[in-house]
């Protein structure tokens, strides 16, 4: 690695020491054995060693003392047991500091000096000697990854590349960052008239299905719209465009960005593990993807000619539908996915196959991901989905979330009856989906869905479902269509739902029913998809466990990774065995509960500026807040992880006003009540009469207020002469984000 250089801008005498520093990375094959630098960061500054915003020099110098600690602080290297400890030693307690005192003075230098050119050669040379003093215990070639304020970079086979500011500043925004632009008067009353129609539509369905509750006064609603149409339009536009101006930039940087990663061959995607956004060598990025593809057991190539025939796929669904009763299909089937697929204007664009980065990973490695939210198969996949997700929740051994595990383990407490000498045991499936035997698949979930009180003819015909949407696994890279041809279909909506009704099944033939299984030792055991947890009375083996659930799964293939100790680590909980006593000096088990925060997440919320309404770019605070009441059994636990997420939270530079307002909302005595199981979501949607999505466009938020205004004039109207008001929500959808604009780079 040649290291980091930092080169001056061009500026007028009247800002000099205000100049951005430009950040050349140079990364290369290096030569490594066991001792690797993954990972060299420069942390928190975005490569900004003066800042434009501060105006005193003592500011700027503490803002770049800052930066040379930070730079140093996150530096971290991987060390196996092999090596010499000495060697790691020398390094952390000697180099490390030493370059860290001298990096402070060049920037001192820096300042004072208006960014000379002598002082710029220093820091190279300082980055430069900590790199190749680092890289001298090495010997095999790897690919280095350079972490930045809050994007990586993969260089691949790119021996150099010049990475500007503004490009950071787009990745900084976050991996959702919605988008927004200048709004048209046409616009908006292109998409007024659609919604207003829309509107009518479920009018007109209302009365045809006779519901009472929507004896809409029409003629008062077109007063309204006409009112708010005529004296709204242009004054509410105005306002809108004069607020949003300062998000209109934000677009060219945006589209600046995406030229320069199509120019200099590279590809953006998200990290595995919340690691966040990583720039990748092209090269690089394709070969993991044909690594995939090229797996023959479990992807194979279509002709060069191919395209789905929908004719085909539709016949074979068909027969499936005949083989169940009317009633039947007139109640599930219809409304759910057959009104959509007859549909003679329905498009189904191809699942286009990607890879995210495993940066954890050494060497780094990558994991697939087959998008098929909009193929032939959503419909029908969403409705398993629907239909199994709610039978989850009478099976024992399947975890739909870490607050089921909260509840059971602190039952098990409360009951002072676990052993002390109790241990705790995770598992994790290696490539659960493609190791899965499709056939064993739909017998094992047949039996499970009879046994969950599922007429047998209805789970025959769900499972033939199942076997239909699997049969159809296809996915699209650049040009090549590939069909998946063993395992689960990754991508498809249903697969994370048949995956637990899979397990569940493995764990009662392995282990017999929850409440009376075959060993008394087993305590509990509980799976989420391919993770797996219990906790043991006695000090059994992770192979005895592990090897009893891979021979059960037979003919699927399961490879479990396993852990046990006193302390481990499973979904977002951190879980501790402890000791009590009682009033008797009787010692029991406790299992102590507390937040679990991966070391990979690198907490990059989305900015601020996101171009969506208030409440969906806040709300989450208080969500993210009764996630941590719940899972910290004692108010220390609480205290430690609030105290880090706000820090986080300020971090991207959320308001602290924004921040305590909906922090207070919720605190940790109000954990017995949230630990009780509720749901918000319907009884919300039950007090409300209209339900209308609207598109995430430059109008949404303009045909919002009106829309709002037009329903209030028309209530205030309505209850002249009855006590009946509308009651209408307005749902925004996904809008086009940054990551949407960055995935359009790997197509060209």
């Amino acid at each position: 690695m040649e290291g980091i250089e930092i080169t001056n801008s061009a500026g007028s005498s009247s800002s000099k020491g205000k100049q951005i520093a430009r950040t050349k990375i140079i990364a290369g094959a290096q030569n490594v054995d066991d001792l690797s630098l993954p990972v060299l960061a420069v942390y928190k500054q975005k490569y900004v060693s003066i800042s434009r915003a501060l105006d005193s020099a003592e500011a700027k110098l503490a803002k770049a003392s800052e930066l040379a600690v930070g730079s140093l602080h996150d530096l971290k290297i991987k060390v196996p047991a092999k090596i010499d400890p000495e060697v790691v030693t020398t390094i952390n307690a000697e180099l490390v500091p030493k370059f860290t005192a001298e990096l402070k003075t060049a920037g001192d230098k820096l300042l004072h000096d208006n960014t000379t050119s002598d002082s710029t050669a220093e820091i190279v040379k300082h980055w430069t000697d900590l790199a190749t003093n680092i890289a001298g215990f090495n010997d095999h070639s790897f690919k280095v990854f350079v972490d930045t304020f809050r994007a990586k970079v993969a260089m691949g086979d790119t021996p150099t590349m010049y990475l500007p500011m503004y490009v950071w500043k787009s990745l900084d925004r976050g991996t959702n960052f919605q988008l927004t632009k200048y709004c048209s008067n046409h616009q908006c009353q292109k998409d007024w008239q659609e919604i207003k129609r829309r509107i009518e539509i479920e009018l007109d369905r209302a009365r045809s299905k006779d519901i009472s509750l929507f004896l809409v006064k029409k003629h008062v609603l077109d007063t309204s719209f006409n009112v708010i149409s005529r004296h709204l339009f242009n004054k509410t536009i105005f306002n809108r465009n004069r607020f949003h101006k300062s998000k209109f930039g934000i677009n060219k940087l945006i589209n600046k960005s995406f030229d320069f990663f199509v120019e200099n061959n590279l590809v953006v995607t998200c990290a595995d593990k919340n690691m966040g956004l990583t720039i990748m060598d092209y090269n690089w990025y394709n070969y993991q993807v044909n690594k995939h593809l090229g797996n023959l057991s479990v992807y194979t190539q279509m002709q060069a000619d191919w395209s789905l025939n929908t004719i085909e796929v539709y016949a074979t669904l068909f027969d499936i539908i005949m083989s169940i009763s009317n009633e039947y299909i007139e109640k599930y089937c219809v409304e759910n996915f057959l009104e959509n697929m007859l549909d003679p204007e329905q498009e189904f664009p191809p699942p286009l196959f990607y890879i995210i980065p495993k940066l954890h990973k050494n060497p780094i490695s990558s994991r697939p991901i087959t998008p098929s939210y909009a193929w032939v198969t959503s419909d029908v996949s969403k409705y398993l989905a629907q239909k199994w997700s709610t039978l989850l929740t009478k099976c024992d051994y399947i975890l739909p979330n870490s607050l089921k595990l909260v509840k059971e383990l602190e039952a098990i407490n409360k009951s002072k009856k676990l052993p002390v000498t109790a241990n705790l045991y995770t598992w994790d499936i290696k490539d659960m989906y493609t190791n899965i035997d499709l056939d064993d698949l739909c017998v094992r979930i047949k039996e499970m869905l009879i046994y969950l009180r599922v007429r047998p003819e209805v789970a025959e015909f769900q499972v033939k479902l199942l076997k239909w949407v699997n049969d159809n696994a296809y996915v699209k890279y650049q040009n090549n269509w590939y069909k998946q041809i063993k395992g689960l279909a990754m991508g498809s909506a249903v697969a994370p739902v048949a995956a637990n009704l899979y397990m569940a099944k493995v764990l009662i033939d392995s282990f017999g029913e929850p409440n009376n299984m075959f060993w008394d030792s087993i305590i509990i055991i509980r799976s989420y998809i391919d993770d797996i947890f219990a906790v043991l009375a006695e000090g059994f083996s992770l192979d005895l466990i592990g090897n009893r659930i891979s021979a059960t799964a037979i003919p699927s293939y399961f490879e479990l990774d396993g852990t046990t100790a006193n302390k481990v680590s499973f979904l977002d909980l951190n879980l501790e065995m402890c000791l009590c006593l009682t009033s008797v000096y009787n010692a029991y088990g406790v299992i102590s509960i507390s937040p679990y925060d991966k070391p990979t997440n690198i907490h990059a919320y989305t900015d601020t500026e996101s171009y969506y309404p208030y409440n969906y770019r806040y709300s989450w605070i208080q969500g993210e807040n009764i996630r941590l009441i719940r899972n910290s059994d004692n108010s220390n636990f609480y205290d430690k992880a609030l105290y880090e997420f706000k820090h986080f939270l300020q971090n991207r530079r959320y308001p602290i006003v924004e921040i305590n307002k909906h922090l207070t909302i919720n605190n940790y005595s109000d954990r017995e009540e949230l630990l009780k199981v509720k749901d918000f979501k319907n009884d919300y949607i039950s007090h409300i009469d209209f339900i209308l999505p609207i598109n995430n466009s430059p109008s949404r938020d303009v045909v919002i207020k009106l829309f709002k205004k037009v329903f209030k004039l028309y209530n205030y109207n309505a209850s002249v002469h009855s006590n009946r008001t509308l009651r209408v929500a307005f749902p925004v959808r996904k809008g086009t984000a940054v990551i949407d604009i960055l995935n359009k780079a790997k197509k060209k």
